[in-house]
């Protein structure tokens, strides 16, 4: 979720940088050589420096932390001396200060493990990575082995981002792949209170064309549904059209939005549904968090009142591929 503070983060700012904290809840479901094939670039470095670069934004004003590595091994990736990773906090130019809650915290001058995606010169991670400091990080460097020492050539281009930048198109081949679900949702005319657990598997049709059949338990009992999803390139928008959750027929439609980092959020709404003799609404987002979780942020309204929240639900990556 992305929070906007201006006194919560005060002290932070005034100590040199954001303090290393917890992110929000996360699963931390792959294994180190999981999260090694998936990730862009892996290695281990001290923070020297945390700087803020112009983003591409409406408000020209507005600058992006990123956070500088002197690189002691690598594992995957550039094999340069130097990594600039950028983060989701932001600075606007009225001070304020925007970040996402599953943000990873780095401090200057303390050593870390890095997972990270991304391009070279847009990489990215987050605390619902294999991210963490180095003294914390002896399960992974028994596995991940030796690596190589950083190389002379530079990983990114010496100029900051600039506004003009275009941003990466999302790939919506990221769902494709079976997904293990838990969500637990308040009481409501669409059912009782209770949790939902289950798996969703999607497979690609055609191009921007996506289907998937989801099954599992709920506070009725089983359930089993299907869900097409479809992306409008030009628009930049989702429609997912699903059944069988809530035993209603749901269209949840909006538009997606991501920065320079590739880090995206659906922002859908759905059309009114009837059910009990109310109309209900729901809204949310979806957000990427990595190439193994990703979370839903759901709020509902009854006839026409106002939206309260409707649940979390988590969904985390059990395959690369759906089974045939």
């Amino acid at each position: 979720m992305r929070v906007w503070q201006a006194l919560a983060l005060a002290s932070a700012m005034l100590t040199g940088g954001v303090a290393t904290a917890a992110p929000a809840r996360c699963y931390i479901t792959v294994s180190v050589s999981e999260e090694l094939e998936k990730s862009d670039a892996v290695f281990a470095g001290k923070v020297i420096a945390e700087v803020y670069r112009p983003l591409k934004t409406p408000r020209a004003q507005d600058e992006v932390l990123t956070v500088k590595f002197a690189v002691e091994k690598w594992w995957k990736g550039a094999k340069s001396k130097e990594v600039i990773l950028y983060t989701s906090m932001i600075r606007q130019s009225d001070r304020l200060y925007s970040f996402m809650a599953e943000d990873f915290r780095f401090s200057v001058g303390e050593r870390y493990l890095v997972y990270a995606s991304g391009a070279p010169d847009n990489l990215r991670t987050n605390g619902c990575r294999r991210t963490k400091k180095l003294e914390s990080a002896e399960e992974d460097l028994q596995k991940l082995g030796e690596g190589s020492a950083p190389q002379q050539s530079a990983q990114q281009p010496s100029r900051p981002t600039d506004p003009s930048d275009p941003m990466p198109p999302p790939n919506i081949d990221y769902f494709v792949g079976s997904w293990t679900f838990d969500w637990n949702v308040p009481e409501s005319p669409l059912g009782p209170a209770g949790k939902f657990k289950g798996k969703e598997t999607y497979k690609k049709t055609s191009d921007g064309v996506y289907e998937s059949e989801v099954e599992g338990e709920g506070p009725e009992g089983a359930f089993k549904g299907r869900a097409t999803t479809n992306y409008n390139e030009k628009e930049k928008s989702v429609t997912r059209s699903e059944t069988g959750l809530f035993g209603v027929s749901l269209v949840k439609t909006g538009p997606i939005g991501g920065d320079l980092g590739g880090y995206y959020t659906i922002f859908w709404e759905t059309q009114p549904i009837k059910k009990n003799g109310k109309t209900i609404k729901l809204k949310g987002k979806t957000l990427m968090l990595s190439p193994a979780n990703y979370r839903l942020q759901v709020q509902i309204s009854v006839d026409g009142g106002p939206y309260t929240n409707f649940g979390n639900p988590w969904f985390r990556k059990t395959e690369s591929k759906p089974a045939p």
